[in-house]
């Protein structure tokens, strides 16, 4: 240090010695570094000590100044001056303190001057000089550069003031992006010190308080506007984190004047000393309002869908109840003796009940898509048996119209795939369904093929006819949910315009999609493109033996032979049905085809009978009083009776994917959705007949 600077800090030094404290202990009231040092550094000489203190200012980016009870400035270090951006030559010593701040020209923005305006803090500390009144004052300031500037000021009892400013420019500049980040956040902070109990904010946080809100902010904290209906929990809560939660999460809603009623989230952490013990918390808090609202909405809107579900689902249930009755009845008549004319009203009749069950089919399918109530489900399917039953659905109502009904396999198809084998086949039935509808001369074609499309395999499944076609602008918007080519097309064909909608959605659902080529006249190609996954085959099917399958089915309408085979003859059949009219159904399309034919109302009655007689085929409705399908199908197949292991086989009105799974993992044989024809039982009993053929001791092929 220079010999003019040795004898201002001499000068400094004496003048704070006369209250009997060094100045490294006077400066540590105002300058926290000091204090630690100060506690633990032994006693200096006079020149070493004010060597040390002008030294460890430096360091700190501090400037040190000292004025007397008269305001005058005893003494300015060179980093005062630079910070406050005086001209360097300037000698302060000696000037006046008010002079000296003025001429600075100074921006106070720090809350704690709100009592008093620009100058008047100088006024406050030479009036607490004069009267020997110790007094701390913290503030910020702006200088004419736009430099920011923290002031940090003791007035001791002994009348004299220590003054120490700091350039926070860079910190300032972090505040003002930490609050610029926080209004776009909605959000803020807030903190509180547990031995002074008083807490402090962000100015997020403090901007949307009025002073009285904020005057209990500071003494009482958040707890002084939550909501009275919230307050006892959050109190609550409060006390487990100070008896010992070092996290918390608190969410409550807060009533201010500005914003109202609001939900906000504080999530924070306790602070703890060098000693371990708590000595205050910080927490982030954010405005929750909007996702409190979102979630409630949300909650409403699933609310409602489930209502919407089962309203669909009762809705199903009661219609096919009387659907079932319709169409078996009407199917039961093909044996009987009928006039042309009475058979042809029975047909009309069962193509009307038909049309109906398609119409509510596609309606739950496009609710059950839209309300995202549709999953995936991929199992081994082997492709040979997955297309006749395709053909076997179709080929009766196709040849009657006089088509022809072809399918071709590519021997590039493997034998077996990992696919859903319901959905899949849900739309390959829309495609023909379609196809057969706007087709009334020439072919309809199933074609299935395996191509790779971006290094990956894909089936595709193409259904080709030679019908009515579509122009550019009906194929644009045939996939569109409930609308068709024009008008026309639903005054002549009927339907709800969903089909096609339905089948691109599940097409997509499973990872593909759908393509339509088309010309009015000349037909269309519907092809759908499903990857696959071939390393998923299961190792212990063949799926290196590609397989290929060409059929042609007849044009000609078959005739149904009087003398029908009846090959489950032999077969003692319980039908488990608390509908009266579904009893009649299955007696009308099945008493004549097997031996005996029994009927219990509810699960309680079946198990009954099975302890009487003995059955081989049970029929088992879901939805019973007493007990359900369901249950009593648990309770058969976990007992030891001889009956344990009969061959169950559900009928439901609910067709649902999810209901079928049901019914598969609690044990039942098959499964059939109501309405219910011969055919669809007696397919059903030839799918058991494995099992049923061990009990006769010969397989016996379906024929009716």
């Amino acid at each position: 240090m220079s010999v003019k600077a040795d004898i201002m800090m001499w000068i400094l030094l004496r003048l704070s010695l006369k209250n009997g404290k060094t100045l490294r202990q006077e400066a540590a009231q105002i300058v926290p570094d000091l204090s630690v040092i100060a506690s633990k550094t032994h006693e200096l000489d006079m020149e070493a000590e004010s060597e040390f203190v002008a030294t460890l200012c430096d360091v700190q980016g501090i400037g040190l100044a000292m004025a007397d009870q008269d305001g005058q400035i005893l003494f300015a270090t060179q980093k005062f001056c630079d910070t406050l951006e005086l001209d360097q030559t300037l000698q302060l010593t000696g000037q006046n303190l008010t002079t000296a701040i003025r001429d600075i020209d100074l921006i106070y923005e720090n809350e704690s001057l709100d009592d008093f305006a620009q100058l008047e803090f100088v006024k406050l500390m030479l009036k607490s000089l004069q009267q020997k009144k110790r007094q701390r004052i913290k503030f910020s300031a702006t200088t004419k550069s736009g430099k920011t500037v923290e002031f940090k000021n003791l007035v001791t009892e002994h009348g004299r003031l220590i003054f120490c400013v700091k350039d926070i420019s860079e910190v300032h500049r972090y505040k003002d992006l930490l609050d610029m980040s926080m209004d776009a956040a909605d959000a803020g902070f807030w903190s509180v010190q547990f031995d002074t109990g008083l807490y402090s904010y962000s100015a997020s946080v403090r901007k949307r308080l009025n002073p009285e809100e904020l005057s209990r902010m500071k003494k009482h904290g958040m707890f002084s506007i939550i909501h009275k209906d919230d307050l006892p929990k959050i109190i609550s809560k409060w006390q487990r984190i100070l008896d010992g939660e070092a996290d918390f999460d608190l969410t409550y809603r807060v009533i201010t004047e500005k914003d109202g009623l609001m939900w906000q989230r504080s999530r924070g952490k306790i602070q703890y000393g060098p000693n371990g013990k708590k000595i205050g918390a910080t927490a982030f808090v954010i405005d929750i309002t909007d996702d409190v609202e979102r979630n409630k909405a949300l909650q409403k809107e699933r609310e409602l869908s489930k209502s919407k579900s089962e309203f669909l689902a009762r809705m199903s249930h009661e219609i096919r109840t009387p659907l079932n009755a319709i169409i078996g009845m009407s199917d039961s008549l093909s044996d009987e003796e009928l006039t042309p004319d009475v058979r042809a009203v029975v047909q009309d009749i069962e193509d009307a009940a038909e049309g109906l069950h398609a119409l509510l089919s596609s309606t739950l399918d496009h609710a059950k898509l839209v309300s995202n109530k549709v999953e995936i489900d991929r199992t081994e399917v082997e492709v040979s048996k997955f297309v006749e039953t395709c053909i076997k659905l179709w080929r009766p109502q196709i040849q009657r119209k006089g088509l022809a009904f072809q399918s071709f396999v590519d021997a590039g198809v493997p034998e077996t795939l990992n696919l859903d084998e319901f959905r899949l086949q849900q739309c390959i039935n829309n495609l023909l369904s379609n196809a057969a509808k706007f087709t009334h001369a020439g072919r309809i074609s199933l074609v299935l093929n395996m191509v790779k499309r971006q290094g990956k395999d894909h089936l595709v499944i193409a259904v080709r006819d030679t019908g009515i076609g579509l122009t550019k602008e009906q194929s644009q918007k045939i996939f569109d949910p409930f609308t068709q080519a024009d008008g026309s097309i639903s005054r002549e064909f009927g339907g709800t315009g969903l089909g096609m909608s339905i089948t691109k959605q599940l097409c997509e659902l499973m990872g593909g999609e759908i393509h339509l080529r088309s010309e009015p006249e000349k037909g269309s190609v519907f092809m759908m493109l499903i990857p696959v996954d071939l390393s998923k085959q299961n190792p212990d099917l063949d799926v290196s033996k590609p397989i290929s399958t060409v059929t042609q089915a007849d044009q000609r309408v078959p005739e149904v032979p009087n003398d029908v085979e009846k090959p489950f003859q032999g077969l003692s059949v319980l039908c488990v049905e608390d509908n009266v009219v579904n009893q009649r159904v299955v007696k009308r399309l099945i008493g004549n085809r097997v031996a005996k034919l029994y009927f219990a109302n509810n699960g309680r009655d079946a198990l009954n009978m099975l302890n009487t007689v003995h059955i081989d085929v049970v029929l088992m409705d879901i939805h019973m009083p007493v007990m359900d399908g369901i249950e009593a199908t648990l309770e058969i197949r976990q007992s030891k009776a001889p009956f344990a292991n009969v061959i169950i086989i559900a009928l439901t009105a609910d067709p649902d994917y999810q209901q079928k799974r049901i019914c598969k993992n609690i044990g039942m044989d098959d499964s059939i959705a109501k309405p219910v024809r011969r055919e669809d039982l007696l397919s059903a009993f030839d799918r058991s007949f494995e099992k049923i053929s061990q009990n006769y001791g010969a397989r016996v092929k379906l024929s009716a």
